[in-house]
């Protein structure tokens, strides 16, 4: 079970509180607070903390709750880093990130991108993950000439 409200809030305080006494930022994958509860999380979260949103598809709509994430981030003031997939030969998911951010994050809290495989760095998924980084550089290629 998770902890909730402000028990989890104490909680998540004391790690970033942790981790600025050693000159670091704090970075966290906001989906189960944002996306559940975006009046609490926009309440305590801290500006110091580096926002990792995720959407995994292949076509960013701002409708879409998930991807509307990104933009109220942007709209509150977050440093991000978007993050895409390549976990299920989604091909398209970074560019489109990639794209997304570019267009709609502000490029001083933009602070790059992440692509994720959830796959264990093996041999065996040697293939996708070589495949995800190309997709990246691809994407960092068209939007970033």
């Amino acid at each position: 079970m998770i902890r909730k409200n402000e028990a989890w809030w104490n909680d998540f305080l004391f790690l970033v509180e942790e981790v600025e006494k050693s000159g670091s930022r704090a970075w966290i994958w906001p989906d189960y607070m944002l996306w559940n509860e975006p009046e609490q999380f926009f309440k305590h979260m801290p500006k110091s903390v580096v926002q990792g949103n995720w959407f995994y598809g292949e076509e960013l709509d701002p409708g879409t709750e998930r991807v509307k994430a990104y933009l109220d981030l942007e709209k509150h003031g977050f440093d991000q880093i978007p993050t895409g997939s390549y976990h299920d030969y989604n091909t398209g998911s970074i560019g489109s990130t990639v794209a997304f951010g570019k267009k709609h994050i502000d490029d001083s809290r933009l602070l790059g991108f992440l692509q994720t495989f959830w796959r264990p760095t093996i041999e065996e998924n040697r293939d996708r993950i070589i495949g995800g980084i190309e997709l990246l550089g691809k994407a960092k290629q068209t939007y970033y000439k």
